[in-house]
């Protein structure tokens, strides 16, 4: 395969340099004195070399000279465009340092050294380029190559790179409904004892396992089911540490530091997993042997002993299947050649009929695929607007020798790639493989590296980011690409490359391209591309000769001084590691330089010699530690992409013209740095972030940053010092900065003045070219913080598209009133039959979340209300259609709310006086609810009787700090059967729960926390009652009227139970009943008891809490007795093999810990509160699996354990006076 696509990657190759030297004029030639008769002959050298690049191409497969041939040109080509590089360098060189003479006609380049040795140099090696290409041009002639006029003579295609439906509704689900109904119901059903259920899917490459396992992932039933949910890709390096690193990443979104161990990485996992249910999706797992398998899956099953959990593997291996299931293989099976043909039509044909001329060939193209979707996908893709002549064409031509032997996928890739045009897109597709298998790919960052390669270039009317972005929807047409992320807005903002795409473009690209430190060997032949790690002190052995074809080199570990300038030819620098604290100044001589990426590093500041990179094009910083960028950044000429965190810029910004990405702004007061410098800046695109605004002298002065005429910023932010002194002319400021009409995100904050500019309330902006007046109508989020003296809140209502919107910390506003829901704005006015207009105003149309927040002299939310109307007019109000989530906190004052709110699913509301908009929010209109959050609600005595019987699917219900709640409601009624997270915290003057509260079947979590009035817990006695079965988390603490904990109540859940906390209940008189059932709580994993009754009786065979992994143990509420303390943890304390984490608490008179403690070997973390103890026993070092010591409020403790024994300790010491005097 290598072979027979690498002529057409260096065909890419010539024609991107051909493009280049065209690109020099005539008058430039004459500039470049004593060479440029060798420039124009090295134009015309390519141009033959183009003409016999396609029979080379066709005749490389069966000849190996031809081969060789093109080889070697591709390696003068790379010569040719470090020379170019060097020459342009020059002129951009001499631009920086004399502008004022560059108007004269530039008649000699040199060097700022020696321009006589400079001119010589490079007429030397334009020479020996000439020559060389005259000797490949005499080979080619030599071969038998014949000269045809493709290539640069010919017209590139258009490049559309339009998007289908496909994308948003992958046609690979068609055929596979039955599929993801199966895996979905095997693994909702599965077997009750099974803590984990492996359901593997298997199939041969291509088929699809990947897509369908994501379908199953996102699926509402299953994430309905499972609480957490966590992908993984595995591939063939199955290793248990990576796999657990992985899994933390998932679930924190963080990345996590190099060497973590694997005892570290499973705490992070039960930690952040506690008692959730998960599943788990391993992506494409090729190990075969089992005892890897059982290592990892052992490990896993330590961490949780909770059933349920569900985890799929992805195979193309049968054998790797019977090693992972324990239910039945789901074997995927090949589609109908009908579903294919749908495949293909929905890729190839974006809305509309089919031709009926494509009917005749439909069946014999779909019979190809043979039955695999990611070939059909791929086909429909490279049929796109194709004619029926090139449809006939392509099946005659390349698709007659299709076979049955298994490499359908293989040939139907290849197929596509050899019809993907420009040339300069399959070197975009190769480079592609250079990311790892299974890698997240940013959008923008591969574009950038694109363009940093030189395989983007600009036409008419098109930058080269736009010609990216063509040429990435054009691979994902094609299906070369798969969409992973959008964002909010819609754009795709990340993909990945199927495995088998993975290999197509490896083998384009040429296994000798890519070089890594963990794989090389004694012979590396011009790699270009070359990952790198050094190791301590020690830098990596890499030759001259080999780092001087290196273009990307991505380099891990400490950087000495002068390691990159063996690196020549490099276009993109990529630092990795924690320990690269600076750039090397000899960074300033790497000029060829496109591209640097530090933002894994810890460098803070940048040198200045970075400033002589006239061609980057990119810079990434790291947003935690870079602290300030260079003055000489404003020689960056040719920068485009400046990634950096919130700091301030250097002088002269705005010199930067070609700026498209500047994510933050800080005004000053200096030239250079004032907001002026934006005005320049026409091409910003995407997020800008304004700061200190206060610095901006008037509206004038806002108006220079030209914002209206930047249509490509899609996200402002505009913002003003919270501690700033002088005058305020905030509204003055924020008139000039009125945006471009396109704009989609819009957040104010810290503005100061008392009433907002028109466009804010009207938000529209005035066109002063066109003298009028321009709805903001493509705002998704508004967002308005800290507008302190604002007294009024913007008409919102009739913004078509906004989503989302937040009001935060606005002090001065008393009333939301009718204007802002803009009635009026517009309307669909129609008529009836008997002529009769009726009139449907929709206000808010499509917002989905809403925030108040910090707005404590906000005392009314009006409703909103239709003007009047005449008779012949019906009228209908429609508000807040789409509305699922409502947040209202630090609105001490509110009283009234409106009632509309017909679809609300999430609802939290704290920090009130009142408890009238709870009532008025969740009126009898309010139907929808599934998670109702109160806090802090200090009037309110009880929820609305009808809440649960009008919304039976609320599954989630949390009331804190609430000191007048008297009782919930009488009964739930139809609520109760979806409520499965109850908590209830510091609610003082709660006495009653309701009647029917042990009804709830679905209840997974109960916390009831410091509610001290109340008696009882509502359970029938002597009923057949289905109970508490599905309950996990039960935690009943500080309630110290509670005197009875329902047995019933406690058998029922008994076999759930995966986490239990019963603390300070020192009136509960039948704590030794609950305690009688803890050997049945064989999932139990936490377990915390203090503060209770002592008891008498204390089931022998509690030892069977075989799985507990954390136990924490304060003394019996009404005995301050030692031995009665160590007589309950003896028998705790039997044959706990899993528990890792100890947290004892005692009395100061208690003068020894319980000696059966020596016995649990496995404890890890021990925490010793209020002990008298004075000295550690003799056997305290027999802990041997401890490596963390908590000690706390032992204050007759004299001495640590035995110096053998803390040397392998992490010691915490608090409040333990006499060892903090050691």
């Amino acid at each position: 395969m290598e072979e027979a696509v690498v002529g057409a990657v260096v065909g890419a190759s010539i024609q991107i340099l051909l493009q280049n030297l065209l690109s020099i004029s005539v008058e430039e030639i004459n500039l470049f004195r004593g060479f440029g008769k060798e420039l124009k002959r090295l134009q015309d050298s390519f141009l033959m070399i183009q003409d016999f690049l396609y029979d080379a191409e066709m005749q490389q497969v069966t000849n190996k000279a031809v081969n060789r041939w093109l080889k070697k040109l591709e390696a003068v080509a790379y010569e040719a465009d470090n020379v170019l590089d060097d020459l342009n360098y020059e002129v951009l060189s001499r631009k920086m340092e004399k502008p004022d003479k560059m108007k004269q006609k530039v008649h000699a380049f040199f060097s700022r050294s020696n321009p006589v040795a400079f001119r010589r140099k490079m007429a030397t090696k334009i020479k020996s380029i000439n020559d060389e290409l005259e000797r490949i041009n005499q080979e080619a002639t030599g071969f038998g190559l014949q000269m045809r006029f493709v290539g640069a003579h010919a017209p590139t295609p258009a490049v559309d790179g339009r998007e289908t439906d496909s994308y948003n509704a992958d046609p690979v689900v068609l055929g596979r409904e039955d599929d993801v109904s199966a895996i979905v119901d095997m693994l909702i059903s599965s077997p009750a004892e099974q803590v984990l259920s492996v359901l593997p899917i298997v199939g041969m490459g291509g088929l699809g396992k990947t897509t369908l396992a994501r379908q199953v992932y996102n699926n509402e039933m299953i994430k309905a089911h499972f609480e957490e949910r966590i992908w993984v890709y595995v591939s063939q390096n199955f290793d248990a540490t990576t796999l657990f690193k992985k899994i933390v990443e998932s679930l924190t979104g963080q990345s996590i530091e190099h060497g973590s161990s694997r005892e570290v990485l499973l705490q992070k996992i039960q930690q952040n997993l506690e008692a959730k249910k998960y599943l788990l999706v391993l992506d494409d797992v090729w190990n075969e042997v089992m005892e890897k398998w059982d290592d990892f899956i052992n490990s896993l099953l330590g961490i949780s002993s909770l059933r349920g959990h569900g985890i799929i593997v992805t195979t193309r291996s049968d054998k790797v299947s019977s090693i992972v299931k324990t239910v039945p293989v789901h074997k995927l099976k090949s589609l109908s050649e009908d579903i294919c043909w749908s495949i293909i039509k929905a890729k190839a044909f974006r809305e509309g009929d089919i031709p009926p001329e494509f009917e005749t060939i439909r069946k014999r193209i779909a019979k190809r695929c043979q039955g695999l979707p990611l070939a059909a996908k791929v086909m429909g893709g490279m049929l796109l607007d194709k004619s029926e002549n090139e449809w006939l064409s392509i099946e005659d031509t390349w698709l007659s020798n299709f076979g049955g032997d298994g490499s359908t996928v293989s040939k139907i890739l290849k197929l596509s790639f050899d019809h993907l045009s420009p040339p300069s897109l399959k070197k975009c597709f190769a480079f592609c493989s250079i990311f790892p298998k299974g890698l997240e790919m940013r959008r923008e960052y591969v574009i950038d590296l694109w363009m940093a390669d030189g395989f983007l270039q600009a036409d008419q009317g098109n930058d080269m980011e736009t010609m990216g972005n063509k040429f990435f929807n054009l691979l994902l047409q094609n299906s070369l690409l798969q969409v992973v992320n959008r964002d909010d807005y819609g754009n795709i903002i990340s993909c990945n490359m199927h495995d088998l795409v993975h290999d197509l473009a490896r083998s384009v690209l040429g296994s000798k391209s890519i070089c890594a430190s963990d794989n090389a060997s004694d012979e590396i032949h011009q790699a270009r591309y070359m990952s790198l790690k050094s190791i301590g002190d020690e830098s990596c052995a890499i030759s001259k000769e080999e780092a001087k074809y290196v273009r990307l080199l991505l380099f891990e570990g400490k950087v000495f001084h002068d390691m990159l300038l063996d690196f020549k030819s490099l276009r993109v620098l990529i630092l990795k590691g924690e320990d690269v604290e600076e750039l090397p100044i000899s960074i300033g001589k790497l000029i060829h330089l496109r591209f640097v990426d530090i933002s894994y590093t810890r460098i803070e500041y940048l040198p200045d010699p970075i400033g002589n990179l006239y061609y980057l094009q990119t810079l990434i910083v790291d947003e935690a530690y870079c602290k300030k960028l260079p003055n000489t950044l404003k020689h960056l000429v040719s920068l485009r992409h400046l990634h950096i965190p919130n700091i301030e810029l250097p002088l002269g910004i705005g010199k930067l013209t070609s700026l498209q990405t500047l994510p933050y702004f800080q005004v000053g007061h200096e030239r250079g740095r004032t907001i002026i410098e934006l005005g320049s800046l026409k091409n910003l695109k995407g997020t800008l972030e304004i700061h200190n605004l206060e610095k901006v002298c008037d509206k004038e002065d806002a108006k220079s940053a030209h914002l209206f005429q930047k249509p490509n910023i899609f996200k402002l932010k505009f913002a003003w010092s919270e501690l700033r002194e002088g005058e305020i002319n905030d509204e003055d400021v924020l008139e000039g900065l009125q945006p471009h009409p396109d704009l989609k995100s819009l957040e104010i904050e810290g503005f100061k003045g008392r009433n907002f500019p028109l466009w804010i309330l009207k938000m529209v902006v005035h066109d002063d070219l066109e003298g009028r007046w321009i709805g903001l109508n493509h705002l998704r989020e508004i967002s308005l913080t800290h507008c302190k003296e604002c007294d009024e809140i913007p008409m919102l209502g009739h913004l078509p598209h906004l989503k989302r919107l937040y009001l935060h910390d606005l002090p001065n506003v008393r009333s939301i009133d009718s204007s802002f829901y803009g009635i009026g704005s517009y309307s669909t006015p129609s008529r009836t039959s008997k002529g009769v207009q009726r009139e449907t105003i929709t206000l808010f149309p499509v917002l989905e979340r809403l925030e108040l927040s910090k707005m404590p002299n906000l005392t009314e939310w009006v409703e909103a209300e239709l003007p009047p109307a005449a008779e012949s007019v019906l009228r209908e109000l429609i508000v807040f259609p789409c509305l699922e989530y409502l947040k209202i906190t630090e609105c001490r004052q509110l009283s009234s709310t409106p009632g509309h709110f017909p679809y609300l699913k999430k609802l939290k509301i704290s920090d009130m006086d009142s408890a009238l908009p709870l009532a008025n929010i969740c009126g009898i209109k309010l139907i929808s609810l599934t998670e109702l959050k109160i806090d802090k609600v200090d009037g309110l005595v009880s929820l609305p009787d009808w809440l649960f019987y009008n919304n039976q699917n609320i599954s989630y219900l949390r009331i804190r700090d609430c000191p007048n709640l008297m009782h919930l409601v009488l009964c739930l009624g139809g609520g109760r059967a979806s409520l499965r997270r109850f908590q209830i915290w510091n609610c003082s003057n709660l006495r009653v729960l309701p009647n029917d509260f042990w009804s709830l079947s679905s209840l997974e979590l109960l916390c009831i926390w410091n509610c001290p009035n109340l008696r009882s817990i509502p359970y029938p006695s002597g009923e057949q009652t289905q109970g508490f079965t599905n309950l996990y988390t039960l935690q009943v603490s500080s309630c110290e009227a509670l005197t009875s904990l329902p047995s019933e109540m406690i058998a029922s859940c008994a076999a759930s139970l995966k986490m239990l906390l019963l603390n300070r209940l020192n009136s509960l008189t039948n704590f030794a009943e609950v305690i009688s059932h803890l050997p049945r709580m064989s999932r139990l994993t936490y377990l915390g008891i203090g503060d209770v009754p002592k008891f008498t009786y204390l089931p022998m065979e509690i030892g069977s809490l075989g799985n507990l992994y954390h136990l924490t143990v304060l003394p019996f509420s009404d005995s301050s007795d030692l031995a009665s303390y160590k007589e309950f943890l003896d028998v705790l304390f039997r044959e706990l093999k899993s528990l890792r984490t100890l947290w004892l608490f005692g009395h100061e008179h208690w003068d020894s810990l319980p000696d059966r403690l020596q016995n649990l070997t496995s404890v890890s973390e021990l925490a010793i509160h209020r002990f008298g103890i004075e000295l550690f026993p003799e056997w305290f070092g027999k802990l041997s699996g401890l490596k963390i010591l908590i000690l706390r409020s032992c204050k007759k403790l004299k001495s640590l354990p035995s110096v053998t024994t803390i040397q392998r300790l992490v010691i915490e010491i608090e409040d333990c006076p006499l060892l903090e005097q050691i």
